[in-house]
């Protein structure tokens, strides 16, 4: 769950979002810097990670947008899509330090030709790229063009060979595993227990 800032409202989490938000500052310090966050399936908190760690990079010293690769409903309401951003690129402003927000097609085929490379989104600042699953065809061919990837996985329903495959993939497409995010870790309180504090 995420607080007005951005940030997860649990204490733990905001510290370990902080401690990857500093690592991916630590390795973006190249331009452009582009850091794509993915998982292996839809519903692994991705997009949760991701908007969290532009939260924290964006109380540092460069401008932040957050890039998200889907449908583009909240586009007028909390930023603007691709193709308005590479028409007039003073759309991006930054409001307040929090990220930009910026919408992308879902689909290869709706962008543009030349702004198929994400470099080109957001010049001079740090993109933080909210992408599909690793198994779709925008996010396999955004691998390699991204300074490094983090692949977001829930942890209680994935296995190890899934995860060991996904990172051969990423390897194999060219690119640069940051690291893994063990999101929503299963609750060692069984249910039944849980059920009878709920019951009492």
């Amino acid at each position: 769950m995420l607080g007005k800032n951005g940030l997860p409202k649990d204490l733990r989490r905001v510290e370990e979002v902080r401690n990857l938000a500093a690592r991916l500052q630590a390795s973006s310090a190249l331009e452009p810097s582009v850091l794509m966050f993915c998982g292996l399936r839809e519903g692994h908190g991705v997009s949760s990670v991701a908007s969290s760690v532009a939260a924290c990079l964006s109380d540092g010293r460069r401008r932040v947008v957050l890039a998200t690769v889907g449908p583009n409903d909240e586009a007028g309401a909390t930023g603007v899509t691709l193709s308005d951003a590479l028409a007039k690129p003073g759309r991006l402003g930054v409001v307040d330090d929090a990220p930009a927000r910026l919408y992308v097609p879902d689909r290869l085929s709706d962008l543009p030709e030349d702004a198929r490379d994400p470099r080109q989104w957001a010049k001079d600042s740090v993109l933080v790229l909210d992408s599909r699953p690793i198994g779709e065809f925008i996010t396999r061919h955004f691998v390699p063009l991204v300074l490094s990837t983090v692949l977001v996985v829930q942890g209680e329903q994935v296995s190890v060979r899934a995860v060991t495959r996904a990172k051969k993939e990423i390897a194999d497409l060219g690119g640069t595993l940051e690291g893994i995010v063990l999101n929503r870790h299963q609750s060692y309180v069984p249910r039944f227990v849980e059920r009878c504090a709920d019951n009492a």
